[in-house]
């Protein structure tokens, strides 16, 4: 359309249609089963509610939750986006978790769809978005704009930018802050675009991670909680469609497939696949607080401005009984946790809870309660340990210690005594005489029940300070190991090219320059395994930590100086202070590692010592005979009998 054609249309008012007339009449599907087909409200009834409350001016923002590859990102993102562009001529600002999926998002999602409709015209010929390579906004032939933001972007570089529509996909895995951390976190930062303007709307789509996850609380808790209700084929009562009413015979999953069906929630009639896409031809919306009588909708609207939406796979006609059952069985029988998370967050559009990450959280209580029922007294070894670990942790006019007993076979382990040492001159000789003071009380020993005495086998020093003149130290006294502990995000900082000795997860040894040996221990696996071994109930267990009776309050206060915080998925942690002073868990997490080098010498000691006394035993049998040997003799028998 040219310039003139251009400016004579807008002179014409414009009578915009709705949002779901505009998707049945300009925009095709861009990819699966229906690819090329215009898209059509009767094949999935329940998108009218998406579309309806884009349109609806009482709300402000619009949050839908759905199952993965069943047309989320069409409905909540693409739909939408053409619709703002194109329909109502507006600026739109597109939100992302990063500006690295800007350019696939527009080459793989958006464009696509444009090219295919009349609205190609529009498209920019040449500038950003003309073309491949990595732009922040495309300015459309009609005057409208699309500008992407990213999570990383900081508050003074979106505050140069606003408009009145603003769509964001993937919000979960935006960063939890922006900036140093003393700005708004990015999906706020995002949405406060649009607040110039008094009838602003704002649209986000994700997949559902946890409870605390940005898209169930803007959906389920602050807005409106709206689910699908539809009626029974047999009984005519309404009722979600969740996990609970799906069954099939779990024998294995061909036959999970065959038998799959959905029973409903009053009469317990089974439906099979063509009762389910009979009764989603007609679905209700219901918001929380509000209730189904006699197949009408009963109740206020809840008190918010947010419309947010849940459906899961049985609301999408695109996925069949057999094959959700299928995927459901898959689930069940694993004992693979991704797996079942991804069935409940992928398919059932439900929040995951991990109930490891609930219960991993060790606190004093947990602690004081197995001091209290407790046998072991610190100061005594038990006579089940094998081994003791020696750890220092060194700080700026002191060092704490630790000793730890440990059983090799079952890895149950104790603290045996703990305490600080302090220097006695502000130099580098003060350092190393304070080390050597250390190595005293290491080399004394500890008694065990039996009367015996027992010294650390393993002896770590933490070179995190002043590794120079530890270094020193370590020169005269080869017995100690000199360590490091890197966490996962800074294991590129490891020392030392030539990397000697691994167990995996655990510890990695590196020569240094200096000739050395150091010792890097992941303490992020360490400590975990720390605090999951105090967590264990009964004594009865392998790996068992045992709390002595007689610990004081400020070892307690120590090893649950920091706790796990999770990753919006639930997948990965990392450690976050509580209190100041965490020297003792330190400390513990570098005996866990040496527990565990210990554990690995007296394997491969046990397996050379087996391999002597079959090299002895063969020896003594003498030379084996050769098949021919064996064959000369028996003959020349037979000749002499």
């Amino acid at each position: 359309m040219g310039s003139l054609a251009l400016f004579a249309s807008r002179l014409v008012p414009k009578i915009s249609r709705t949002m779901h007339e505009f998707a049945e009449t300009e925009v095709k599907l861009p990819k699966g089963p229906r690819r090329g087909l215009y898209f059509d409200l009767d094949f999935a009834p329940f998108n009218k509610f998406i579309f309806d409350a884009m349109m609806d001016p009482y709300w402000r923002k619009v949050s839908i939750l759905g199952p993965t590859q069943n047309g989320k990102s069409l409905l909540a993102t693409n739909i939408p986006l053409l619709y703002y562009l194109f329909e109502e001529e507006e600026d739109v600002i597109f939100g992302l978790p990063t500006m690295d999926l800007a350019s696939g998002m527009w080459v793989e999602k958006l464009r696509p769809v444009i090219e295919d409709s009349q609205y190609a015209q529009y498209l920019p010929t040449k500038g950003a978005g003309s073309r491949g390579g990595k732009f922040t906004a495309v300015q459309f032939k009609n005057g409208a704009n699309l500008r992407f933001m990213a999570a990383g972007g900081s508050a003074e570089q979106m505050s140069s930018h606003s408009a009145k529509v603003v769509l964001m996909t993937e919000i979960d895995k935006y960063d939890t802050s922006a900036g140093d951390g003393s700005e708004a976190d990015p999906v706020s930062l995002i949405q406060m675009r649009a607040d110039a303007f008094e009838d602003s709307k704002i649209v986000m789509e994700c997949t559902v991670t946890n409870e605390q996850g940005r898209i169930w609380q803007e959906a389920m808790v602050q807005g409106s909680g709206s689910e699908i209700y539809v009626a029974c084929p047999y009984c005519k009562k309404h009722q979600t469609l969740e996990r609970e009413g799906l069954v099939f015979d779990a024998a294995d999953q061909v036959t999970a497939e065959k038998t799959a069906r959905y029973q409903c929630s009053h009469c317990e009639e089974k439906w099979d696949n063509n009762d389910r896409l009979e009764a989603l031809q007609d679905p209700l919306l219901v918001h929380k607080g509000q209730v189904v009588e006699n197949g009408v909708v009963t109740g206020d609207l809840p008190p918010t401005k947010a419309f947010g939406m849940r459906y899961n796979v049985l609301h999408s006609p695109m996925q069949s009984l057999a094959k959700t059952a299928g995927q459901q069985w898959e689930a069940d029988v694993t004992d693979l946790k991704e797996k079942k998370k991804a069935m409940i967050q992928s398919k059932w559009s439900l929040p995951y809870v991990d109930e490891d990450a609930v219960r991993d959280q060790l606190n004093m209580q947990a602690l004081r309660n197995k001091a209290d029922g407790s046998d072991c007294q610190l100061g005594t070894v038990p006579d089940w340990a094998d081994v003791l670990t020696f750890g220092t942790d060194v700080q700026k006019g002191y060092c704490y210690f630790k000793v730890e007993a440990y059983n090799l076979t079952t890895m149950k382990s104790v603290v045996v005594e703990y305490g600080t040492v302090d220097q006695r001159q502000d130099t580098d000789v003060g350092i190393m005489n304070m080390l050597s003071e250390v190595n005293d009380i290491a080399m004394e020993g500890w008694p065990t029940e039996s009367g015996e005495t027992m010294v650390p086998e393993c002896k770590m020093v933490d070179c995190g300070y002043r590794y120079d003149v530890i270094a020193l130290w370590l020169q005269t006294n080869p017995s100690w190991y000199g360590i490091k502990g890197v966490g996962k995000g800074l294991r590129s900082k490891m020392t030392g090219k030539k990397e000697v000795y691994k167990i995996d997860g655990i510890v990695t040894v590196r020569q240094q320059d200096n000739g050395q040996k150091l010792w890097f221990i992941e303490v992020d696996n360490t400590k975990a395994l720390v605090h999951d071994r105090y967590l264990l109930q009964s004594e009865e267990l392998d790996y068992y930590r045992y709390v002595p009776r007689d610990v004081d309050i400020g070892w307690l206060k120590h090893i649950t100086a920091e706790e796990r915080e999770y990753d919006p998925l639930g997948e990965t942690f990392k450690w976050k202070k509580t209190r100041r002073r965490n020297d003792y868990l330190d400390i513990a997490s570098y005996n866990v590692a040496g527990s565990y080098i210990l554990r690995e010498k007296a394997n491969r000691s046990k397996k050379r010592n087996e391999q002597q006394v079959k090299k002895n035993h063969e020896a003594i049998k003498g030379p084996r005979k050769s098949k021919e040997q064996g064959k000369w003799f028996s003959d020349r028998g037979s000749k002499l009998n």
